[in-house]
């Protein structure tokens, strides 16, 4: 099978699902979608939580936008059947023009009739984000909810909505950044496991993984990628809008909590009964309060950017790689790699999931060819290094980014999977390098910087992987920029494209 092929029929599996999902109806003809009580109380909650990030809740903050506008072009970006923006739309006080944008046809011709309906001015168009190209400058306002962790071509879309985005324009995003597949941070997976654990046995019903429902006596951690194209690249999300956006609000939301009462298990619990929402109310307080605390990474969070100047070296490369039309085969094949879940069979991970008993791996294996980026220099120097390890990062094979020194803003970067802050004595060396080794890593590329040769050598050595080549910061000849300099290192062992 093509790579093109295999894309076509995530596509078609996509849009079978949501076409089924709206299918219910009611008698105004309004999707009757599978949201349980007990998902509309979590969704409640964290709409608490949205509210003390922006000061009200979501469409209040996004039509007070509009509302003090003199005119102001919205675009909304996997719309579905527009239910969200329709709602806004007959809020609106001030002129606007606002385009409704979805992969499924089907579902869009819902919005469609129901806008019409109510002679709302809406313009509607089917637009797969994968293959995007949006007016430049046209937009005061981007709407992103809940569509971006369906997309695999990331840097195509970003780009485009960076420059598709008026001068004093904003992107909203609610979304998703979970492990790719929908699975769980490795540290947040024994936590779910020990709640699961405590569960009676009539919460642990699973209502849509089979034909019938079934007991899921142990947590499975289930890679949705290997059906359509949920949560295909949903760890990338987050770390790419930074580098194309500057947050001016962002928000945690929510770790792990919320999958207690989604499609798979919300049926179980009835937030009217005591005991019901007592249990929801503790899974959420603990996902809150370790969420705060950062010891446990978000998987759904809320955010509004602006555009920032990029490095025009990325610009070219993102052109010049990830821009091709939908008759282009090369361009699925780099689709493929860069959502490896693509090529996964519903069998093979049915089968995963049998031989580990329904686990799942708490640290997955790390291919040999992935590498280790270990960063060994003051907390200065790593920050003005920031952007050539944002511009380059985003399309290489580093598993695992370790630094000497804490940064500001260093979760941003390209690879979310693993980001080790160490101290300048080697005693610090050692946890990191306990962790890396789990890893399994084949690779190191050392960032040296003044005396840190030495400590960086030993993390390397530590961490069971070998080192290649050694990039002192700041120390790159002219005419070479440091952005050339790694890319080419990187690229020179396979690592980079």
């Amino acid at each position: 099978m093509s790579a093109r092929e295999i894309y076509d029929k995530r596509r078609a599996a996509e849009q079978t699902y949501f076409s089924g999902q709206f299918r219910k109806q009611d008698a105004a003809g309004r999707p009757l979608l599978p949201f349980s009580e007990a998902k509309k109380y979590v969704e409640k909650r964290l709409n608490d939580r949205v509210r003390a990030a922006l000061g009200s809740a979501w469409e209040d903050w996004l039509v007070d936008y509009v509302n003090s506008r003199e005119h102001t072009r919205l675009l909304a970006l996997g719309s579905g059947a527009c239910g969200m923006e329709i709602a806004l739309a007959e809020r609106f006080a001030r002129p606007y023009e606002f385009e409704c944008t979805d992969i499924n046809p089907d579902i869009l011709e819902i919005g469609r009739r129901e806008a019409s309906a109510k002679r709302l001015d809406l313009r509607f168009s089917t637009l797969d984000l994968n293959f995007a190209s949006l007016e430049r400058g046209g937009y005061d306002l981007i709407l992103s909810v809940n569509s971006l962790h369906h997309v695999v071509n990331l840097e195509r879309l970003y780009l485009e909505v960076a420059r598709a985005l008026a001068p004093d324009g904003r992107l909203v995003v609610f979304d998703a950044c979970l492990r790719d597949g929908g699975r769980l941070w490795p540290e947040t997976l024994p936590l779910m496991r020990h709640l699961w654990a405590m569960l009676p046995q009539c919460y642990k019903i699973n209502h849509a993984s089979r034909a019938e429902p079934f007991l899921e006596e142990e947590f499975a951690d289930r890679d949705l990628s290997v059906y359509s194209f949920e949560c295909v690249r949903s760890a990338a999300v987050r770390p790419l809008l930074h580098a194309f956006f500057e947050p001016e609000i962002e928000r945690d939301l929510a770790a792990f909590a919320w999958r207690l009462t989604e499609v798979t298990f919300g049926d179980n619990f009835d937030p009217e009964r005591q005991p019901d929402r007592a249990i929801l109310d503790f899974a959420l307080e603990l996902d809150f309060d370790l969420l705060d605390r950062g010891q446990i990474r978000a998987e759904r969070f809320l955010g509004v950017y602006r555009s920032k100047p990029l490095d025009p070296d990325w610009v070219r490369y993102i052109e010049g790689r990830h821009y091709f039309d939908s008759a282009d085969e090369q361009g699925y094949e780099l689709l493929l790699q860069l959502a490896p879940g693509l090529l996964k069979t519903p069998q093979e991970e049915e089968a995963r999931l049998a031989a580990e008993g329904g686990r799942g791996d708490v640290v997955d294996a790390v291919p040999a060819d992935k590498v280790l980026l270990v960063c060994c220099a003051p907390a200065q120097i790593v920050a003005e290094f920031g952007d050539t390890l944002t511009s380059v990062l985003h399309g290489a094979k580093v598993t695992a980014l370790a630094v000497q020194a804490q940064v500001p803003g260093l979760r941003w970067f390209r690879p979310p999977d693993e980001i080790l802050v160490w101290g300048g004595r080697l005693r610090d060396v050692l946890p990191t390098a306990l962790r890396l080794r789990r890893r399994r890593l084949g690779k190191t590329v050392m960032l040296i910087h003044g005396k840190g040769f030495r400590l960086a050598r030993v993390l390397g050595a530590l961490s069971g992987a070998r080192e290649l080549s050694t990039l002192r910061l700041g120390c790159a000849p002219a005419p070479t920029t440091p952005t050339r300099l790694l890319r080419g290192v990187l690229r020179s062992h396979g690592a980079l494209a």
